[in-house]
């Protein structure tokens, strides 16, 4: 229930659903008990209210985790962040994404919090290094190399090495894919 609040769209089960990748049933209740203990912005900070623009963002996209063989990552809180969608920032589309939302920010964490807190949409466009950087940002999923997946993989698993949880959910839910996770 939105409670009369707009409805944004859910980008990442969007990007998801492109490789036949559903949300777990307990993101929602992840994510709203992640946004009552994270409820600002890291990148606005709290002198800056966002309020309801506050988004739960996945440092590496819950898709490729799941394709990555890591599903557990999609509810793990060290996979997450809150960022912005508010209209003068958008720090969600800009920080978390480097301006692409197909793609992500692995330093998405530093960013927010130290290069780029409290700076708007416009003063974040228009420095160089971020310019830079949304330039060269990581790529899509159908434009990795078997090189690129490994290097990712082992990224998680360096930043978020795997724990075993009683309360993890066990299964994953796939649409048919013909054994071929790229599909």
């Amino acid at each position: 229930m939105n409670h009369g609040k707009p409805v944004r769209p859910d980008r990442g089960a969007a990007a998801a659903s492109n490789h036949a990748i559903e949300r777990s049933p307990h993101w929602s209740t992840v994510r709203a008990a992640y946004l009552r203990g994270n409820p600002t912005c890291v990148a606005c900070g709290p002198e800056m209210d966002t309020g309801d623009a506050n988004e739960v963002h996945h440092v590496v996209p819950f898709h490729l985790c799941v394709l990555l063989g890591r599903p557990d990552l999609e509810l793990d809180e060290r996979n997450l962040i809150t960022l912005c969608e508010h209209d003068d920032h958008d720090h969600h589309l800009l920080i978390g994404h480097l301006n692409h939302f197909q793609s992500s920010n692995p330093e998405v964490r530093s960013d927010a919090s130290l290069r780029y807190r409290g700076w708007t949409r416009e003063q974040i466009r228009v420095d160089v290094e971020y310019q830079r950087r949304s330039k060269s940002r990581p790529k899509e999923w159908a434009k990795m190399s078997e090189e690129d997946k490994s290097a990712l993989r082992q990224l998680m698993d360096d930043l978020f090495p795997f724990v075993a949880s009683a309360a993890m959910p066990r299964g994953r839910r796939r649409r048919s894919t013909d054994g071929d996770p790229t599909k």
